[in-house]
């Protein structure tokens, strides 16, 4: 039996990516050149995921196929995956700098998986409107962490921007927390079917 899919976003869904750029402060671009050198070790990634991030992961690896899905640099979102110990609790790691919508089409394209039996979490509206518009057979979760700002602006890099004049798709659900997550996926509320 196929496991039904779970995309999930990492940063600011499973890390605290803020935490991160205070650790690069007070240059970002010379300090992130420096660890992607190899000049300097970097921080202690593990210190940076989400208290609720290790629990729910281990809860959802038996029951679903897990495909992180995340937007960035490949070497930085590496290094991060990679220093946080999550990477053993996915099945499949995407990384891009293109949209999340496309390559979520292109992921089923490729995989001739069923996207109705996905559910799709990100903390970046925008990316849950574009996963939407792609694939709207994706239930799509938004993940509004309390005290979290998601319209934060990326010192490294400049996020996926909806083309003007897209038109945005609402999220099937608004979750605060991966517990809250859980329960939703659980509850069947939004589970696949």
């Amino acid at each position: 039996m196929n496991k039904p899919l779970l995309f999930l976003d990492f940063d600011y869904t499973l890390f605290d990516t803020a935490q991160f750029y205070e650790w690069l402060n007070p240059d970002p671009q010379t300090k992130l050149a420096d660890l992607l050198a190899g000049r300097i070790s970097g921080p202690d990634f593990k210190s940076m995921i989400y208290p609720d991030t290790l629990e729910f992961l281990h809860k959802v690896h038996d029951d679903f196929h897990v495909v992180i899905l995340s937007y960035g640099l490949d070497e930085l979102q590496n290094l991060k995956l990679e220093g946080t110990g999550i990477v053993s609790f996915a099945d499949e790691v995407i990384i891009t700098k293109e949209s999340k919508g496309k390559m979520a089409l292109e992921y089923f394209e490729r995989t001739q998986k069923d996207p109705k039996t996905a559910v799709f979490l990100d903390d970046r509206a925008e990316h849950v409107s574009d996963v939407k518009l792609s694939v709207p057979e994706v239930k799509c979760v938004l993940l509004e962490r309390t005290g979290v700002d998601h319209n934060a602006h990326n010192p490294l890099i400049d996020r996926f921007k909806p083309e003007e004049g897209n038109i945005q798709r609402a999220p099937d659900a608004v979750v605060h927390d991966l517990n809250e997550f859980f329960a939703l996926l659980h509850g069947r509320n939004i589970s696949p079917a």
